[in-house]
């Protein structure tokens, strides 16, 4: 099946897609992105994801050449010709033409969206949890979901090697964020979860929301070490969901099994997702 994309104001086949080499988002990485997730032709909180996506935009001195409305609009007319029951929607925003070294035309900036199939984790791993390992990183501008992912591109043999989903981020004692999640702490009935240094993810926010109803919540610096005494852990993400943690390296997280404030985290965003999407 022909796939399509969305490039500068024109729907194409992904094959016909072209941008120039000049431009500073290939030559330098400049440039920006955001995921959003979509089923049965519904978008999952794009409001939400769009205003990151220009937040991103602001952070990294880039304008977004086309509306908020084109763009959604858009998105609906690439679902419709790539009709997947459940679909991957990726945004894209590039700095444009590289002046001298390491400046660009802001104005000659390509504005990219692709819609994929979408793939969710295995089921076991929500019933059982997975593991994460470690590794001492803190990503440059984390506030912006930027193209630079070198790092995480480049230990994915580590993870494999230890046979990981995710790789956790700690820095200068701190554990911060997960290469493609956030991460979040249970203790007792306190939800806890790093709030600076880390990208303010979209299911992140609704899972505090969904939290606050039951738990106390704490967005603050979360310690290396907090996490002997973790009773629970889980990581968020848009294609994640809620996905338990029950081991990082070789640390055993509580019981070892999925906690029963995670697992009614799970339940209620899936109920929050499916709200969405019916």
């Amino acid at each position: 099946m022909e796939e399509y994309c969305y490039l500068n104001g024109n729907i194409v086949p992904i094959q016909e897609a072209k941008i120039p080499i000049t431009d500073i988002g290939l030559l330098r990485g400049y440039a920006i992105f955001d995921s959003i997730a979509a089923m049965n032709g519904n978008i999952i909180f794009f409001d939400e994801h769009y205003k990151r996506f220009v937040r991103s935009a602001r952070i990294m001195h880039l304008k977004i050449p086309d509306s908020k409305h084109k763009i959604e609009t858009n998105i609906y007319k690439l679902l419709l010709k790539n009709h997947y029951d459940s679909s991957r929607i990726k945004l894209v925003l590039t700095g444009g033409k590289l002046i001298g070294g390491l400046e660009y035309d802001v104005r000659s900036a390509h504005l990219i969206i692709l819609v994929q199939k979408g793939s969710n984790p295995k089921e076991k791993d929500y019933r059982r949890g997975v593991k994460l390992i470690t590794y001492e990183h803190q990503r440059e501008l984390s506030a912006a979901k930027s193209n630079d992912y070198i790092t995480a591109v480049n230990i994915q043999s580590l993870r494999r090697q230890a046979g990981a989903v995710e790789i956790l981020y700690t820095f200068e004692g701190k554990v911060l964020e997960a290469t493609t999640s956030n991460f979040f702490i249970v203790k007792g009935d306190r939800l806890i979860t790093a709030k600076k240094d880390v990208l303010i993810g979209i299911v992140r926010g609704k899972v505090l929301r969904l939290a606050k109803k039951f738990m106390d919540v704490e967005e603050r610096i979360v310690k290396v070490s907090e996490l002997k005494t973790a009773d629970e852990a889980f990581i968020t993400s848009t294609f994640r969901k809620v996905l338990p943690v029950v081991r990082i390296n070789n640390l055993v997280i509580g019981s070892g099994k999925v906690g029963q404030k995670t697992k009614l985290l799970m339940e209620q965003y899936a109920c929050l997702e499916k709200n969405v999407c019916s």
